[in-house]
């Protein structure tokens, strides 16, 4: 996981200096409020939905 964050933000990073192209959470602040969260599902279901409320940071 630290290895593809790295990448992210070098890629980002580039795209910025090279292309002017500014990073989407720039302009969208509620990709910032994004929480892990930890839990067991049966096998099969998809991680993503099954967690998406736990993810989701309230902004206020």
């Amino acid at each position: 996981m630290v290895i593809y964050v790295r990448r992210r933000l070098i890629d980002a990073a580039r795209a910025l200096r090279e292309g002017g192209v500014v990073p989407a959470n720039v302009d969208d602040a509620a990709m910032c409020r994004v929480r892990p969260a930890s839990v067991l599902l049966p096998e099969g279901d998809s991680w993503i939905g099954a967690t998406e409320k736990a993810r989701q940071s309230d902004a206020g």
